[in-house]
């Protein structure tokens, strides 16, 4: 019995030995237990940025006039004596048509006015003659009517024919295309011995040495637009040359472009080097000199969700190291060369995150860098 006692007591003491070693081995597991590492941040303190309201809009150059010659009368182009580029000037030939039908009619017209003043003089002879029978009374109140009527009606015959010889004579001098001032050809639609009719272009020419730019604006802007206003403009085909302009002309309707309106810009000075179809761009400044005033942040520090535009601020953490995410909701203006223009929704002074916004929430502990 005794021997039995001491085996009992010999288990109770294992047991009571595994026992304690399980729970020292639980309480053990429990304090390993690990913190993940904050997860590191970077940062940019932010400031206002002002500048004035500056807006860039793409353009195309044209000539101050550009226009399509053509001929008054239909004919065969007999001669083109212009080369695509050539200069003219005022009043150079630059096109005529074979001629000789309308040669034909003005002769005609002419002889028809010389039949006319011949009869024009026979009745008024008839006439004057008549007058004297008339007042010897030899003749007839009736015949000297007859005379009187007849003079009339040559007379408006001259008168007639006059005005066709006129209108042969313009119909001769329509075969004949001048330039109307100092103009460059552009263009000649047209070969020489087709056949054209009136209005039909047959050179197309570029006139006078300013130079004009047709920017489309959108409605956003348009009402800061005002006639005579100062510009920059760059052409980006020569160097980005830099000039200055003026606005002309600013249309009332949008152009094909939806909510855009076609706004005309002169070049200061004269510039007969430049062509036109050269690609420009056109710097609108605010004229009344009102100040935006914005954010830059880095692209990255923006982001998207079903609510709109918004960035992480930094708030204070625990300590120096540490800060708590607080995610705002911000209005993007633009994107520019240098990030995105945001114009609400931070503060001056503001410490916003500007890398790793995808891996942190809204309420998230970061470690600052």
């Amino acid at each position: 019995m005794a021997t039995k006692s001491k085996s009992d007591h010999a288990m109770k003491i294992v047991i009571l030995i595994v026992s304690a070693m399980v729970l020292l081995s639980a309480c053990d597991k429990q304090e390993e237990i690990v913190e993940l590492p904050l997860r590191s941040v970077k940062h940019q303190k932010i400031s206002f940025s002002t500048d004035k309201l500056v807006k860039t809009f793409s353009g195309v150059t044209k000539a101050e006039l550009e226009a399509d010659l053509s001929f008054r009368v239909s004919g065969r182009v007999e001669s083109i004596p212009v080369n695509v580029g050539d200069k003219l000037e005022k009043g150079q030939l630059v096109a005529r048509l074979d001629n000789k039908d309308y040669a034909v009619l003005f002769e005609q017209a002419k002889a028809e006015l010389a039949a006319a003043k011949a009869s024009l003089r026979s009745a008024e002879s008839e006439y004057n003659r008549t007058i004297g029978l008339y007042e010897k009374r030899n003749a007839s109140k009736s015949q000297l009517d007859t005379a009187r009527a007849t003079a009339e009606s040559a007379k408006a015959q001259v008168k007639a024919n006059t005005q066709q010889v006129e209108a042969a004579r313009l119909q001769l001098s329509y075969a004949r295309l001048y330039s109307p001032q100092d103009c460059v050809v552009a263009s000649k639609p047209v070969k020489e011995n087709e056949n054209v009719s009136s209005g039909q272009a047959v050179v197309s020419v570029n006139c006078g040495k300013k130079i004009e730019v047709i920017v489309d604006v959108p409605e956003s802007y348009i009402d800061s637009v005002t006639e005579n206003q100062q510009v920059n403009v760059a052409l980006t085909a020569i160097d980005n040359s830099e000039f200055s302009g003026h606005v002309t002309e600013i249309s009332s309707g949008s152009s094909d472009q939806a909510s855009a309106f076609p706004v005309t810009v002169t070049l200061d000075g004269d510039h007969e080097g430049l062509r036109a179809g050269l690609a420009a761009e056109v710097e609108f400044t605010k004229s009344d000199g009102e100040e935006e005033r914005y954010f830059i942040l880095p692209v990255t520090a923006v982001a998207h969700d079903e609510q709109g535009d918004f960035a992480f601020v930094l708030t204070a953490g625990e300590n120096d190291k540490q800060a708590v995410v607080k995610k705002r909701y911000v209005e993007v203006n633009e994107i520019v060369q240098q990030g995105v223009r945001v114009t609400s929704g931070l503060n001056n002074g503001d410490n916003v995150v500007t890398a790793g916004i995808t891996v942190i929430r809204d309420g998230m502990t970061v470690k600052v860098e």
